[in-house]
């Protein structure tokens, strides 16, 4: 785990741009057993099989419906059947399946979830013609905008990458068959747009490029089932990627670079041949078994998670403020962790300072005067956690986790003048304990679990949680 930042001088811009790696990338794959699992790392070089061992995280009968969508901070939105209200609902949880929480609650059903790039809303399918969209967000409302659609028949939504406009499958019948792709913008009142073509019976699953350039989609006729990649601004089709005879190619996601589809193939006969789930570059050459699956683990559909792009911290709509005097930010292994920006009254006083020896996770945030805070322990800053310091603070202590790299703590206090001494840390072995004036203690959730102060602090030194708090 790694701590870097800067502090003494007005910062206006502070922008995080990750580097792309398709080894970050995971892809999600539903069975027909209801088995949710999990493939973690594409190769860079195509062509060769690689059988990788998906990790299943839920084997819940009955309980899924489609494939999941990522999003951008890592988590997954989940259509799951509610025993309540006998509907599929939204959930959201982590990657491995923990902390799954549900987003909706009402008397609609929620099918074909679909997360847009900005990681700001969430549309999806009602099974019964309609598409919605609403805030990806748990506040336990359902506050949704429905696609004007027509008396048609729609389904499977996704983003483009503009995060304005929504290609969906609209059929003339209720049973989605000779179903075409069209645009609709959710800004523009405009009438929604053709997008595919009738070269082939209908039209499944579609998938924006990252890049906007291309949207893929399965597309059934009386002889093939195959992918079809076609440009998304010209509305014309240019690529195929054919099944190997016997089987069924569908559900395309684009990998994050825009320059390969990851999609399942199944035999035409149940039961008949393995499934798999295969990579492959956009023009159909260079073709990669991702993993073979047994025939009860068909793939009924995948999703594939994407790079994450930059996002602006400090500046004009930034996370944690237009400016700050100083910041500190964490990473754990090569990802991003947390980051906290601080004011000052004069900024080229700020400084940030290590507490307690050079294996010490905790940071002195220090200044004439601390006029703000703001930290965030997600890449998107979602959510932002703001800390006014009371009149007459001069430091902040930030506690970092060891296994993590989130902030743990969030601690100011007032010193006098800066010869007056700073709060003392103590190791009594596992533990480190702070004695000082704290004013109050902020948690990893942003929550002040010491509103009227304490005088005594004692962390977890390897995890760098609070343990004991004394008034």
């Amino acid at each position: 785990m790694t701590v870097v930042g800067l502090a003494g001088a007005t910062i206006t811009s502070l922008v995080l741009t990750p580097t792309p790696r398709r080894s970050d990338v995971s892809v999600a794959l539903l069975g027909t057993n209801e088995d949710l699992a999990t493939i973690t790392g594409l190769p860079v070089v195509l062509g060769s099989p690689l059988n990788l061992t998906p990790n299943t995280i839920w084997n819940t009968p009955n309980a899924f419906d489609g494939p999941p969508a990522f999003t951008h901070d890592g988590r997954v939105v989940l259509a799951k059947l509610d025993t309540y209200t006998s509907k599929y609902q939204l959930y959201l949880c982590n990657l491995d399946g923990s902390n799954i929480t549900q987003m909706t609650k009402s008397a609609l059903q929620h099918h074909h979830p679909a997360v847009s790039p900005n990681n700001k809303l969430v549309a999806f399918d009602d099974n019964a013609g309609h598409i919605y969209y609403m805030p990806l967000a748990i506040n336990g409302t359902e506050t949704k905008s429905a696609i004007n659609i027509g008396s048609s028949y729609a389904n499977y939504p996704t983003f483009s990458p503009d995060n304005d406009t929504v290609a969906y499958c609209l059929a003339p019948n209720v049973g989605g068959f000779q179903a075409q792709v069209y645009f609709a913008s959710l800004t523009k009142t405009a009438t929604p747009v053709l997008a595919s073509n009738s070269t082939f019976t209908s039209y499944v699953h579609p998938n924006w490029s990252p890049d906007g350039t291309k949207i893929a989609y399965g597309a059934t006729s009386n002889s093939a089932s195959v992918i079809v990649t076609a440009d998304a601004t010209q509305n014309s089709q240019y690529e195929t990627l054919p099944a190997v005879t016997g089987f069924v190619a569908d559900y395309p996601a684009f990998t994050p670079d825009s320059l390969a589809l990851v999609y399942q193939q199944t035999p035409v006969t149940a039961g008949a041949q393995a499934s798999s789930i295969m990579i492959s570059d956009v023009d159909g050459f260079n073709t990669s078994m991702l993993t073979t699956l047994s025939s009860k683990a068909k793939p009924i559909g995948l999703a594939c998670s994407g790079f994450l792009p930059p996002t602006t911290t400090i500046g004009a709509s930034g996370a944690l403020g237009t400016s700050a005097s100083g910041f500190l930010w964490s990473q754990s292994s090569d990802s991003f962790a947390a980051m906290v920006g601080f004011g000052a009254t004069t900024p080229s006083k700020a400084t940030a300072t290590q507490v307690g020896g050079t294996n010490s996770l905790v940071y002195d945030l220090h200044a004439d005067a601390v006029t703000s805070l703001k930290y965030t322990n997600s890449y998107y800053a979602a959510p932002t956690f703001s800390v006014t310091p009371p009149a007459g603070t001069t430091d902040v202590f930030v506690s970092f986790s060891s296994t993590t790299g989130q902030i743990t703590m969030v601690a100011p206090f007032a010193r006098r003048d800066k010869n007056s001494p700073k709060p003392t840390a103590t190791q009594l072995g596992d533990v480190t304990v702070f004695k000082g004036p704290f004013t109050g203690i902020w948690n990893a959730n942003g929550q002040n679990v010491a509103p009227n102060g304490a005088s005594q602090i004692s962390l977890e030194t390897a995890k760098g949680t609070v343990i004991r708090i004394q008034p």
